[in-house]
């Protein structure tokens, strides 16, 4: 998800310099609204599994639900960081990033400058206590 909104947000800015872009551009509002949908869709899944792993089995028959909701537990541990704790879900924090990068430079065949600065944002992230996941005990 977040690679997906850092494209999403990088077009945008594009298309506000005059580059091409997406429809999101002209509406920054909709991929707000679009983000704190998908925000609020993740802790409502969090918050009833079995109803997620359902809903993903209509789609993909070949889903198994065992497998599935083990995946979505898994995920979860991934959602708050020493350096992102109380903070909204899809809210990143510099130095994750910043490590990120390094990693992708040191294993991941990344040879070009590389900037974590430019990799994400913040500015789409809703406030409020509504999307700050449970955090790790």
């Amino acid at each position: 998800m977040h690679r997906d909104m850092c494209r999403a947000w990088k077009s945008a800015r594009k298309r506000r310099r005059g580059s091409s872009g997406t429809r999101t551009a002209a509406d920054p509002e909709l991929l707000r609204s679009f983000v704190k949908a998908s925000i609020k869709g993740f802790l409502y899944a969090r918050q009833h599994p079995d109803e997620a792993v359902a809903i993903t089995r209509k789609f993909s028959e070949a889903v198994v639900p065992e497998i599935a909701r083990r995946e979505l537990e898994m995920s979860w541990d991934t959602w708050v960081t020493p350096n992102t704790a109380g903070k909204p879900l899809g809210w990143m924090s510099d130095k994750d990033w910043e490590s990120t990068v390094r990693v992708l430079k040191q294993y991941g065949g990344v040879s070009t400058p590389l900037e974590a600065s430019v990799l994400f944002t913040n500015e789409l992230v809703p406030a409020g206590a509504e999307f700050v996941p449970p955090q790790p005990k």
